[in-house]
């Protein structure tokens, strides 16, 4: 049975592809959320927001109920879904699909012995998603029709999780069909009523002359209007939901479950229970949410962070962060709240220093899935980690820390992130203001420089270094502020050895809106000309970070491509040792990682004449 070859009554359920018109339209809808995060992540990280965004509707302060219950479906159970679902009109159409990973189940549709995989997610205490499914305001509407819909942002003195209305796609890319079935029951003026739809999220394809953009709805077609398709109601859909796995909401039981048909193979409920604890420990530690997993068997997982060593220094700062009476050990951590900013307040920094030789958190570390011990999580109103923020600099002290952004900046951290929304981006184009961009500026600013700070002041004293003849470190410093600056001074002795800039120093802008830089140059060594015997020579670069005009702790990476005649010298980082001749020059090419381009650092090279 192919599509739209056998006229249906209005009564049948059937799928309508969406035609491309003659103005175009949006097309690819199935990687309109793809980014960096692994699916799993990606998946609990939009799928518990929706909900969360969904309780804020009842309540600020709900604890929504979120299950996700893995099937296994073979046999008459398979046989009933795959016709209820009509995936054979899929199958009909497969050839013409394109991106469909590989082992998606349209090749084993009549195979009962081939079981079908399910993902059923399905969220309590929550409004549902209700109004008119014909209107473009209503919940129903924003979350199944709406790509790019940023309604959420004009929720009514809302905080939201969500803004950019791609979030639906999340759940659909965790489909080897970018398909899933919604199903909901809701409030309509004294009575409750049912909705369910089947919807897919490919990517743009043409049959034929005709150009589809990937959007499919499985509903009650209209015979009058090509192309609109309603969703079944009440009897109807509850009849389907049960078909299709779903669980029938009763009276009461308010709420939305989504079906992901054929799951991906990495969304496991092992990864699901991994990424709600990565990413939603906060609202997990604070009993603002209730999740469980269930896997085929019917064995229940809850997620357990308090059991994650990886994020015990992070769940400390939250400590730190959120309760009052929670003192801070003054020898490994601390907590800043931040000065307001435009009369706004802008929330509250913990750090905790991480001990390098904790075998257990060390044996953790090579595990990818493992967060690192040296970010910061960023947190706003939803209580899900943005991002695990890297500070920057030297990090031979190990930082751990929280931020909790207050609910004064909470909606202009919000505009400021990417669809994805895994950071906060002060150039984003969303930000209506100056104003706003500054606020995100200052927020990651402070954020770096307390982290800075608090390492110098955790970091234990250096041991005694062996005496070093440092012949020109200070006549070749040069300090970076904007431009190169040269201070002035020399040794009493003429050095025996001879040393300048070839090229550089020299700035050069970093990134789209040129707000990190890199340092470049290169340098030549050479015997002076006085000195005639050959010399054993040790040659070292640093590029420390300067705060009030002094030498910091924390230092700026650099790349050093050196000669040939030198070889690295396994003691010391960015050092390079051997036999500088008469008549030789060793050509040094220096070349730093990206750094804020309001930051100071000092270029520092350093010649060691070594004994023999």
């Amino acid at each position: 049975m192919l599509w739209g070859l056998r006229k249906r009554s209005s009564s049948e359920t059937s799928w309508v592809f969406e035609e491309l018109g003659p103005m175009g339209g949006g097309t690819g809808y199935s990687r309109a959320m793809a980014g960096s995060l692994p699916q799993p992540d990606l998946l609990t990280r939009e799928a518990i927001q929706n909900t969360v965004d969904a309780a804020l509707r009842l309540e600020r302060t709900s604890r929504p109920r979120i299950r996700f219950r893995f099937l296994s479906l073979s046999n008459s159970q398979k046989l009933n879904f795959v016709d209820t679902a009509r995936l054979e009109d899929f199958a009909a159409k497969s050839p013409l699909l394109r991106g469909l990973p590989e082992g998606h189940c349209l090749t084993s549709l009549r195979r009962p012995d081939r079981p079908l995989s399910l993902l059923v997610i399905e969220d309590f205490d929550t409004p549902g998603l209700d109004g008119d499914h014909r209107d473009p305001e209503s919940a129903w509407f924003r979350f199944l029709l709406s790509i790019g819909d940023s309604g959420k942002t004009e929720q009514s003195g809302a905080h939201t999780g969500g803004s950019y209305g791609y979030g639906k796609t999340a759940l659909s890319s965790a489909s080897r069909l970018a398909t899933i079935v919604a199903y909901t029951r809701f409030r309509d003026g004294d009575d409750e009523k049912t909705r369910l739809m089947d919807c897919a999220y490919l990517d743009a394809f043409s049959e034929g002359r005709v150009r589809f953009t990937g959007r499919a709805w499985l509903g009650r077609a209209r015979d009058a209007e090509p192309g609109i398709v309603d969703p079944l109601e009440n009897e109807g859909a509850d009849r389907i939901a049960a078909a299709l796995s779903a669980e029938v909401r009763g009276p009461g039981r308010l709420g939305t479950t989504v079906v992901v048909v054929d799951p991906l193979p990495e969304t496991t409920p092992e990864g699901i229970v991994r990424a709600v604890e990565t990413w939603w420990w906060p609202r997990l530690l604070d009993g603002e949410l209730d999740l469980v997993v269930v896997d085929a068997s019917g064995k229940e997982l809850r997620p357990a962070p308090v059991k994650r060593t990886d994020l015990e220094p992070y769940r400390r700062s939250w400590t730190l962060v959120t309760n009052k009476d929670a003192g801070a050990d003054p020898t490994r951590e601390r907590k800043y709240t931040f000065n307001r900013l435009h009369g706004k307040a802008l929330g509250t920094l913990a750090l905790v220093a991480v001990a390098s030789d904790d075998p257990e958190r060390n044996e953790q570390a090579e595990d990818a899935g493992t967060v690192p011990a040296d970010r910061v999580a960023l947190v706003r109103f939803p209580k899900m980690v943005v991002q695990y923020f890297d500070p920057g600099g030297r990090a031979d002290v190990r930082v751990a820390g929280a931020f909790k952004a207050d609910d004064d900046i909470d909606d202009v951290l919000r505009l400021s992130e990417p669809p994805e929304h895994d950071k906060w981006e002060p150039t984003n184009r969303r930000l209506p203001t100056e104003e706003d961009k500054e606020v995100v500026r200052t927020v990651v600013k402070r954020i770096k420089d307390n982290v800075r700070k608090f390492r110098r002041e955790v970091r234990p004293p250096p041991p005694e270094a062996p005496r070093v003849v440092d012949i020109l470190s200070r006549e070749l410093a040069e300090w970076f502020s904007g431009g190169p600056k040269s201070p002035g001074g020399t040794g009493s002795e003429p050095p025996p050895i001879s040393i300048r800039y070839e090229s550089g120093p020299r700035l050069v802008p970093e990134g789209e809106h040129g707000d990190r830089v890199r340092l470049e140059a290169r340098i030549a060594v050479a015997l002076a000309e006085r000195q005639s015997a050959s010399l054993p020579v040790r040659v070292a670069f640093a590029c420390p970070l300067l705060e009030e005009e002094h030498r910091s702790e924390d230092e700026v990476a650099l790349e050093v491509e050196p000669p040939a005649e030198v070889r690295p010298d396994p003691e010391q980082e960015h050092a390079f040792v051997g036999e500088l001749g008469q008549g030789q020059v060793w050509h040094f090419e220096l070349r730093s990682e990206p750094y804020e381009a309001d930051w100071s650092v000092l270029l520092e090279p350093k010649v060691e004449v070594l004994t023999r």
